[in-house]
């Protein structure tokens, strides 16, 4: 009964502000320089869990995403249709009414609130999603580079140097298997 009352109570733009602070600290905590390498790590290694192994949490972060990004649509509709109406030829007669004006003004400046809340959460939301899959990107890397090493393959021949790469190259400009038009000449 009690949670009932707190669902009721909090409007999408509440529930979109909590979201947002929560992603501006899982942000923080990954970018800023004085955070513990350690934890950065877990934060990663936590967002890739939730993100590759629980489908309904995918499904769940997706689909807060859309609901998202139909707020920030509808807010910057609404900015649109504010400023249309704050210069229309009737709103200008009235725009001698400071009452009316303050009205147009409170309502441009909740629209601009809800597109900038919005477009900042979007813009998190997408910021981590990238995190982890970079982070994935890495873990796989640092897995393959692992059984490479652990395999017998010494860590020379898995990065070949820029010279032998260039001496390839030279190789095989010399060789005149290379073209038809080269067969054809001979």
């Amino acid at each position: 009964m009690q949670w009932k009352f707190v669902l009721d109570m909090m409007t999408p733009w509440s529930s979109l502000f909590i979201f947002l602070f929560i992603e501006i600290f899982l942000c923080s905590a990954l970018i800023l320089p004085g955070v513990p390498a350690t934890l950065r790590r877990r934060l990663l290694q936590l967002l890739k869990y939730m993100w590759n192994d629980h489908p309904r949490f995918r499904i769940v972060m997706k689909t807060a995403l859309v609901i998202i990004t139909g707020l920030f649509l509808d807010s910057l509709r609404r900015m649109v249709q504010v400023e249309f109406m704050m210069h229309s030829s009737t709103a200008m007669r009235d725009s001698l009414n400071v009452g009316r004006h303050l009205d147009f003004d409170l309502a441009f400046f909740q629209a601009e609130k809800n597109a900038f809340l919005c477009g900042t959460c979007v813009f998190f939301w997408m910021m981590l999603y990238r995190f982890q899959a970079m982070y994935g990107e890495v873990a796989a890397l640092e897995e393959k580079i692992a059984t490479l090493s652990k395999g017998g393959v010494p860590e020379s021949e898995l990065e070949p140097t820029k010279m032998t790469k260039i001496e390839d190259v030279e190789n095989t400009n010399k060789t005149p298997q290379g073209s038809p038009s080269q067969k054809k000449n001979q």
